[in-house]
């Protein structure tokens, strides 16, 4: 699920791979993006053109006037101009990565990478405070395109890394997964990758009911035959949908004017079902996640009959 939700392109493997703790997984998407990082130093990192606006020794760019007519005894130039350098945000982002990364990983090998990297970065760029929303709002061309994986993995570790108030035996950064966020977000990710040929597929839909703004996890339109359908995924521990879900995914679709409503539950053992409410024939589908999840989530588009 991680895989898909920040397009990090690191877990296609053939057949099962047993990893017995998470640090196995931290310390195999670390390695992938020191790996990355370190191709892109021997590259030469992204540069570009920032405003600075200062007094200096000698003249650059342009001379600020109004600042000498102003105070004329200044012993520096006033001036306005522009430097082509490193020390930019797309670059500040890795670093701040590199530093949180220090304290958890735990693999010699990959923490050395991390150092390494850390340390030549270090040297010419401002470290500086970032979240994982600073990674999705940055631009990109020709340039700097192969900044995207590397700032989705960036965008991974920040999601997941927070300062705690507690005390361990350890020095470190803590970090928690929010699996039902996780949940939704690879059900959506792995819709609008595998299923664009034949829905359009809009994500979190936003409606205003009263003085209420509610969410839609997903709400899909079939190309085809412009049905609409409300996708909501529930990751909880349950046996059956219970009548608050079927309440609420009903009110969502009587909102949208859907007569299909489907709940997505991470447990196979949950059967296949349907029921009536509100004239919306809401389906209940339980999703295996306990061994393939692509093969998972595949058995269940195919009970939905979305194809």
């Amino acid at each position: 699920m991680l895989d898909y939700v920040y397009e990090l392109d690191i877990f296609e493997i053939i057949g099962q791979t047993e990893t017995k703790t998470f640090d196995e997984i931290l310390n195999r998407i670390a390695k992938h993006l020191t790996d990355l990082v370190d191709e892109r130093i021997k590259k030469g990192l992204y540069k570009t053109y920032l405003g600075y606006d200062g007094n200096e020794d000698y003249l650059r760019g342009r001379l600020k006037i109004n600042d000498m007519i102003s105070n004329p005894v200044l012993l520096k130039i006033p001036c306005l101009y522009r430097l082509n350098t490193i020390d930019i945000k797309e670059n500040r982002i890795i670093l701040y990565t590199l530093y949180l990364l220090r304290n958890i990983i735990k693999d010699d090998f990959v923490s050395n990478n991390v150092m390494y990297c850390f340390r030549i970065l270090a040297g010419c760029i401002n470290l500086q405070h970032f979240t994982s929303h600073d990674c999705h709002v940055l631009n990109y061309n020709r340039l700097n395109e192969d900044y995207v994986p590397i700032h989705n993995l960036c965008a991974f570790f920040l999601d997941l890394l927070s300062p705690s108030h507690e005390y361990g035996d350890e020095r470190m950064i803590p970090f928690v997964i929010d699996m039902p966020l996780l949940f939704e977000k690879f059900v959506a990710s792995y819709f609008k990758k595998h299923m664009k040929e034949f829905l359009d597929i809009e994500a979190q839909k936003e409606f205003r009911f009263g003085k209420k703004d509610c969410k839609i996890d997903l709400l899909l339109r079939h190309l085809e035959t412009e049905t609409k359908y409300i996708l909501d995924t529930k990751y909880k521990d349950a046996s059956e949908p219970s009548n608050d879900d079927i309440y609420q995914v009903s009110f969502y679709a009587t909102q949208q004017d859907c007569k299909i409503a489907y709940l997505l539950y991470p447990k196979s053992e949950i059967e296949f079902s349907e029921t009536t409410e509100n004239n919306v024939c809401i389906i209940a589908i339980g999703m295996d996640l306990k061994e393939n999840v692509r093969n998972g989530i595949n058995e269940a588009i195919e009970k939905m009959g979305l194809k």
